[in-house]
């Protein structure tokens, strides 16, 4: 099939990929709903995977503009900033599966995409099991109720060593994801990336006061900790999340330097 990709976090990004490639799908990707967008207007899809918060277009208003060019028309707001006849012309009857790909696994999460027209809710972290049982419900034209999994959790423990903690996430992902060792340490560097591209925007979002950047950072630090296995820092980003959304300044920067000290041993140096 051809899949649309569209995530603004690189491990999200890399996972996703490996995943469907090795499933023998053509992916593309895209960083955010804009450029989605733009790549429907010039190519086919057969189904589109959306992060559910992502800068300049989410999701939600990504489904919702996908699915008003197939109803023939574009929601007014949007007329000046999309190539809205390229987008009618191209999809406008035709059949695409729009996917949310979410940490947020709650009832008002799932209420919001199925208003915006989404068919599915792929909720992180995910395996190759679920891309196939979603990708053939997508090919037969069923909805089904997603099925929950359990997934293992590593505490990072006072003390705990960095090479622990990486042997830890690596045996996580390769009893998640059927991969080749090699398809793994890739993975895994790239989470390690992506968890200190994170952890920095939230130091110069908390040094600036800044906490829509740091609501930002946190969540997609979540995603890429949850798909690490990492349940303890995942529940700290997820945290500090809501409370930099909430604007609390100081609880944020408390939980902010709580879990740099929790995050602290895939950010030594020399682990990556």
């Amino acid at each position: 099939m051809d899949i649309l990709l569209v995530d603004d976090d690189s491990f999200n990004q890399e996972l996703a990929c490996l995943l469907l490639v090795d499933a023998g799908h053509r992916v593309t990707v895209a960083d955010n709903g804009m450029i989605a967008l733009e790549k429907l207007a010039r190519q086919d899809f057969e189904v589109v995977f959306l992060d559910m918060e992502m800068p300049v277009l989410d999701g939600i208003e990504t489904a919702k503009i996908i699915r008003s060019c197939q109803a023939g028309s574009i929601l007014p707001e949007y007329k000046e900033a999309l190539p809205v006849t390229s987008l009618v012309d191209r999809y406008k009857g035709k059949q695409l599966s729009l996917i949310v790909m979410t940490g947020n696994n709650d009832e008002e999460s799932r209420a919001r995409c199925r208003e915006a027209g989404i068919d599915e809710f792929l909720a992180k972290p995910y395996s190759l099991e679920d891309f196939k049982n979603i990708l053939l419900h997508c090919r037969d034209g069923v909805i089904a109720e997603e099925k929950k999994r359990d997934i293992s959790v590593f505490s990072n423990q006072e003390g705990i060593e960095t090479e622990e903690l990486v042997r830890a996430v690596f045996e996580h992902m390769k009893t998640t994801y059927p991969l080749e060792d090699e398809q793994l340490r890739q993975l895994v560097q790239e989470s390690l990336k992506s968890v200190q591209q994170a952890m920095d925007d939230i130091e110069e979002g908390i040094k600036n006061s800044n906490l829509v950047v740091v609501a930002a950072a946190s969540h997609r630090l979540k995603g890429t900790l949850l798909g690490m296995g990492l349940d303890a820092q995942m529940e700290l980003a997820r945290t500090l999340e809501l409370s930099a959304k909430a604007q609390k300044l100081q609880e944020s920067e408390k939980l902010a330097g709580e879990l740099s000290f929790s995050a602290s041993p895939l950010l030594r140096k020399g682990v990556l």
